[in-house]
């Protein structure tokens, strides 16, 4: 349960992080800046005198980056405010809309204009200008209007530049709310390996009766043969005194074995070094010669392997030192 809760979590985090290697990324390398080269008019053909007249364009910046000063220029025409809104989030970008409108005030062609605009990034870099244009039109005169005659009608009062723009709270809100989730994560792990950590691990001598035990008991239960339970066993008395007796953990004969136990520092008493070279034997017998291998004759020979691991057991003052 905990091995699972512990992969889910690594997983969330390694997703997560990778989004923030994507959004950094995007944030000091970004993306190219996207901009048309005209916008699009409201009028397709010809512009009446006076009439309002309605403009669009879509703006692509990285993530990151947001228009800070918007203007429309345009000769012969009164300008209203530009509106700057959030269109869309495409992950390393966003797309931004620019609209606004403009009412022509004197006869005759329009000679379009320019839709400027300055981009910055965080933290606070230096703005960037960009234009974009707003197309020329062709002039249609009222039934009213004689021909070469002018028409100027007075600008409307009130009109004021918008503040700037900014990058949306619901995106500030995604990128406080991954980091909540990639904190939260960091810390469930920390809290489940430093716990991991704080208990302790099982002593090797009874690590190794348990490991005996579970051989007989299936042995018992039927699920191996005594053969294999005396190869298991076996095996598992070996990798004991190996680690117990910090000895080269190599595929040693039985007489290279007990020798490595018993004629360096006399390791083993006698008795517990007769019963291991017995027992050895015997299972060399099982394994090699086919010898008989009875479930009795293990349970007697793992009680005594248990006696040998108690026997070799340290004490707890020499754990201490």
């Amino acid at each position: 349960m905990k091995k699972g809760i512990f992969i889910i979590l690594a997983a969330i985090v390694l997703i997560l992080l990778l989004l923030a290697g994507s959004w950094l990324k995007a944030v000091f390398l970004p993306p190219p800046v996207l901009i048309p080269e005209k916008a699009e008019l409201s009028v397709l053909q010809n512009i009446h005198p006076g009439e309002e007249v309605q403009y669009s364009a879509t703006v692509t910046l990285p993530l990151g980056q947001w228009i800070e000063k918007s203007k429309l220029h345009a000769d012969k025409a009164v300008v209203y405010p530009v509106e700057v809104k959030f269109k869309s989030f495409r992950f390393d970008r966003i797309k931004w809309e620019m609209r606004g409108k403009f009412r022509v005030l004197e006869t005759g062609d329009f000679p379009g204009g320019e839709l400027r605009f300055s981009a910055v990034s965080i933290p606070g870099s230096r703005s960037r200008e960009y234009g974009i244009k707003i197309p020329a039109q062709k002039s249609r005169l009222p039934e009213n209007i004689t021909p070469g005659s002018e028409l100027l009608l007075a600008p409307e009062a009130g009109i004021e530049d918008k503040p700037a723009n900014r990058i949306p709270p619901r995106l500030w809100w995604a990128a406080a709310a991954a980091a909540l989730l990639i904190a939260a994560a960091v810390i469930i792990m920390i809290y489940l390996i430093r716990r991991k950590k704080t208990i302790p691990a099982i002593a090797l001598d009874e690590k190794t009766l348990k490991e005996i035990d579970f051989v007989c008991r299936r042995v018992r239960s039927g699920d191996i043969p005594a053969a294999k339970g005396f190869a298991g066993v076996c095996d598992i008395l070996r990798n004991y005194l190996e680690e117990r007796f910090t000895l080269p953990v190599t595929r040693q004969t039985t007489l290279e074995f007990i020798r490595s136990l018993t004629l360096p520092d006399h390791l083993l008493p006698p008795e517990n070094r007769m019963f291991l070279t017995e027992f050895l034997n015997t299972c060399d017998r099982i394994k090699f010669a086919g010898a008989e291998a009875a479930e009795n004759m293990l349970d007697k020979a793992a009680a005594e392997a248990g006696e040998l691991v108690r026997a070799t057991t340290p004490e707890k003052e020499e754990e201490k030192k």
